[in-house]
C-alpha cells in the first residue's frame, strides 16, 4: 500500500520522467480512476508505440470529484514546467473548469503557487468540456 508522503512525488516522476521521452499524453477521466497514457513521440511513418499506461485508482487520491468523464491531450512539457522545486511540494490540487486545466501546489511553510494552463493548449479529445473535476494527491 502506498503510504500518503509518497503520493505526490509518484505522480510528478510520472510527469518528470515522461517529459524525456514524449510531448502528449492523454488522461482519461471517469468516476473511478484516472487513465494516463502516452505513445511514444516519433512522428514518422513508423507505428508508434505505447509508452506509458497506468491507471491511478480514485482511491489513490485524498479526495476525488468528477461530475463527467473526460479526456485532455496534455502537453507534458507544460505540466513538467509546473514541477519545478518538486520536494517542496506538500500536496497538489488538480482542477479543470472553463476549459482551463489548474494545479495548484501546496509547498512546504504554507506557500501556494498555482498553474493554470488553458484547455486548447491542452488539445481536449473533442469531448464537449462542461464539466468539472477536482482532485487531491496529499504528500
Amino acid at each position: 500500500m502506498i503510504s500518503d508522503t509518497e503520493r505526490s512525488k509518484i505522480f510528478i516522476s510520472v510527469f518528470q520522467c515522461l517529459s524525456i521521452f514524449v510531448d502528449f499524453i492523454t488522461l482519461e477521466i471517469n468516476s473511478n480512476a484516472i487513465h494516463m497514457y502516452s505513445f511514444d513521440g516519433i512522428n514518422d511513418d513508423r507505428a508508434q508505440v505505447l509508452f506509458l499506461d497506468i491507471i491511478f485508482d480514485k482511491s489513490f487520491f485524498s479526495d476525488f470529484f468528477i461530475e463527467n468523464p473526460i479526456s485532455i491531450v496534455l502537453k507534458v512539457e507544460l505540466v513538467d514546467l509546473c514541477l519545478k522545486n518538486k520536494n517542496s511540494i506538500d500536496s497538489i490540487v488538480v482542477k479543470y473548469y472553463d476549459d482551463i486545466f489548474e494545479l495548484i501546489f501546496h509547498r512546504t511553510g504554507g506557500y501556494i503557487s498555482t498553474h493554470k494552463i488553458p484547455e486548447m493548449l491542452c488539445q481536449s479529445s473533442g469531448i464537449p468540456i462542461d464539466h468539472s473535476i477536482f482532485f487531491l494527491i496529499t504528500n
